[in-house]
């Protein structure tokens, strides 16, 4: 049998899939869902759920940044830019992060190209946020599970993520 006639419902499921992905999340075809532990300084590559210490932010799509006794969520920079990729974090008011019970409660709402260079401030457990992967591809949707601290300071973060690589429009 030839390789192109296994190939080809393969080929058309997958683009089904894809042109079936949207901004609202639920036609996109999950790839991955990870839970991982982040460190101050340490990013992530969302695509294979790698941590990197000291991470170059041209290199991860997330990093957690030591800031003032407290950490920050950031996006790694696009490619070519010094920009950071756009993050969505999920507010109930001023800068107050809101609380999700799971990942599965966090919605797909996408940033926007005016959220460059946002970043999650002080995450606390259950706070939702949404990214475009720098190096990935795709999107993320993401909770904060947990916070680590050591002596009354963040020490970093743990959380549950989804990469949905097909999701941009």
């Amino acid at each position: 049998m030839k390789l192109s006639n296994l190939l080809g419902p393969a080929l058309v499921a997958l683009a089904t899939l894809v042109a079936g992905c949207g901004s609202d999340g639920p036609g996109c075809p999950e790839v991955a869902r990870r839970t991982v532990d982040l460190a101050l300084s340490d990013g992530l590559v969302v695509s294979s759920g790698a941590v990197l210490a000291e991470a170059n932010p041209g290199k991860i799509d997330l990093v957690c940044w030591a800031s003032a006794g407290d950490a920050d969520l950031m996006s790694g920079t696009m490619s070519g830019t010094v920009d950071r990729a756009p993050l969505h974090w999920f507010l109930t008011g001023g800068s107050k992060g809101q609380a999700f019970a799971s990942l599965d409660d966090v919605p797909y709402v996408w940033p926007t190209s005016q959220e460059k260079n946002a970043f999650v401030n002080g995450p606390r457990p259950g706070f939702g946020f949404t990214f475009e992967n720098a190096v990935s591809g795709g999107r993320t949707r993401a909770w904060v599970k947990a916070v680590a601290e050591s002596g009354g300071a963040m020490a970093g973060v743990t959380l549950e993520y989804e990469w949905l690589p097909g999701c941009l429009e």
